[in-house]
């Protein structure tokens, strides 16, 4: 569970070797100091029971108030996505009758070339 490239070997099972023996709980929660990473150890068998990083590789909160923020954006979102779309639509549509009408000079002129 721990990863082992971010936390040193002096964090959580350092922890647990003091608490171990010490502690009358089954269970013990510990921080990691490099990570941040919330452990849940099995002190009878020193296993990781549950870990939780609050804040995950991609940055988001797994928090219900985090939860509840990312739904409120992505109206805001939406709204945004479809106004950029628009505005390209309608300059999709001048760039077109531009074209358009270059095309049309451009014959007109051959027109006038051909005797």
């Amino acid at each position: 569970m721990l990863n082992s490239e971010r936390c040193s070997k002096s964090g959580p099972e350092v922890a647990l070797k003091a608490f171990n023996g010490q502690m009358s709980k089954k269970e013990i929660d510990v921080s990691c100091p490099c990570c941040g990473t919330e452990l849940l150890i099995d002190v009878a068998t020193a296993k990781v029971l549950r870990s939780r990083n609050p804040k995950d590789e991609d940055g988001g909160d797994k928090t219900w108030s985090g939860a509840q923020g990312r739904v409120e954006g992505r109206s805001g979102r939406a709204n945004d996505a479809f106004s950029a779309a628009v505005d390209r639509e309608e300059a999709r549509e001048a760039d077109l009758d531009d074209l358009f009408s270059k095309a049309k000079k451009k014959v007109d002129d051959r027109k006038d070339l051909d005797f």
